[in-house]
């Protein structure tokens, strides 16, 4: 079940201030009014101004993402019984990767009392950030300019703090769902000793807490508890060993990001662990690293259902190339085939015969179409219930600055 709540509904941005070394890449459909999407399309993870360059890799969900948010609104204004006689948009920025891009590409939708560009965008709302990383500061911020925000897979616990992020709203459950259902099996199968390895900063420690919490509740015992720190400077060997220490304590709970449990699995490859010896919890941030199966065996993966669009897939699967008319996607046709998208690109047929796209691809580009359907329908509520006579002469700016709630289940 979602719930969304807005406040001063559409957003009327007259300027923007730039960004020094911030070249942003954006994609624009007309409307009246406009859906903004903040996602991070070039997957450049380097520190510094370089990170906001845009000028790495694009990311294949960061492009799907991209293909299907245009796919709804083309699809909401083509039902007469959607939003009739109103033309939605959207605005779509990419956030280039890493921690900051997301903040940097919100001053889009803030004004600016010395402009050095002018432009004009009625925005309801903005789907994204990604993560609780970039989510926590563009949500502070955007809360204090009453813009709102409906982040994608954001689930930090630390962002269900109304009173310092009243704008924000996600599409994803917060990690104290996660971290009570790993409670759960452990109770389930009398695992009363566990360890417990988490990250340094809000997303590893809110959940580290809440384990240690709940655990504490069900009598389970932990018996190595590792906090790892975020400029990772620890010696991993060491850890492992002390993992390997604490042997009695079969199940390992790992709250991190990738780049940390490919750091520790390395580790205990190194120090000889076998796949009898623990049997890892992992939450959302988890994924399979080739090499280390026999670690990784009996994993428990905590994870929410997302779903598919089967038809979206097989859309993108049979796009040709004729049909592929924006940037992002010619730069997704090259990087995948290794090829020129005006000439040696040819010798594919379809996107779908270069066979790079994974269903982890797909699944991750899922929650931006579902964050513009959300606002879509949030309009078409709020208008249906304030103010009707817009469908017919379409004077949206009689609904400015009211609040509405709205409630539904997504597939």
């Amino acid at each position: 079940m979602i719930v969304i709540f807005l406040a001063n509904f559409i957003i009327f941005v007259k300027s923007y201030p730039l960004i020094p070394g911030f070249v942003g890449n954006e994609w624009e459909v007309d409307g009246e009014v406009k859906i903004g999407v903040l996602y991070s399309v070039h997957s450049d993870h380097s520190s510094g101004n370089e990170a906001l360059s845009c000028q790495g890799k694009v990311s294949p969900s960061g492009v799907l993402a991209a293909e299907l948010a245009e796919l709804r609104i083309k699809n909401i204004n083509k039902d007469p019984n959607f939003l009739p006689n109103v033309t939605l948009g959207l605005l779509y920025l990419d956030t280039c990767g890493g921690v900051n891009g997301a903040v940097a590409r919100l001053n889009h939708f803030m004004s600016d009392k010395c402009p050095t560009r002018t432009t004009e965008k009625k925005v309801v709302g903005i789907v994204g950030p990604f993560s609780s990383a970039q989510s926590i500061p563009a949500a502070a911020l955007a809360s204090q300019f009453k813009i709102p925000l409906l982040a994608t897979f954001a689930t930090s616990d630390e962002l269900s703090d109304k009173a310092r992020f009243e704008y924000f709203s996600r599409l994803a459950p917060p990690d104290s769902f996660i971290t009570q259902a790993m409670v759960s099996v452990m109770v389930r199968f009398k695992w009363s000793y566990i360890q417990l390895l988490y990250s340094e900063g809000s997303y590893g420690e809110i959940a580290a807490k809440s384990i240690e919490k709940i655990a504490r509740a069900n009598g389970i015992c932990i018996g190595n508890s590792v906090r790892l720190s975020s400029d990772y400077s620890e010696n991993y060997i060491t850890i492992a060993e002390k993992i390997l220490e604490n042997r009695n304590a079969k199940v390992v709970v790992l709250i991190m990001s990738h780049k940390f449990r490919e750091d520790l699995f390395t580790a205990l490859y190194q120090v000889g662990s076998k796949k009898s010896d623990f049997i890892f919890f992992s939450a959302d941030s988890y994924r399979r690293f080739p090499g280390f199966e026999q670690i990784q065996h009996g994993t428990l993966h905590f994870f929410y259902k997302v779903g598919r669009d089967t038809s979206f897939e097989d859309l993108i699967k049979t796009k040709q190339r004729s049909e592929s008319d924006h940037a992002w996607i010619k730069s997704l046709w090259e990087e995948a085939g290794k090829c020129n998208f005006s000439t040696t690109c040819s010798k594919y047929k379809s996107l779908g015969d270069i066979n790079s796209l994974t269903s982890r691809d797909f699944k991750f580009s899922l929650k931006v179409g579902d964050g513009v359907e959300v606002y879509a329908r949030a309009l078409h509520s709020l208008i249906s219930e304030n103010c009707p006579e817009a469908f017919l002469n379409k004077s949206l700016s009689k609904v400015v600055n009211h609040i509405f709630w709205t409630s539904f289940d997504l597939v």
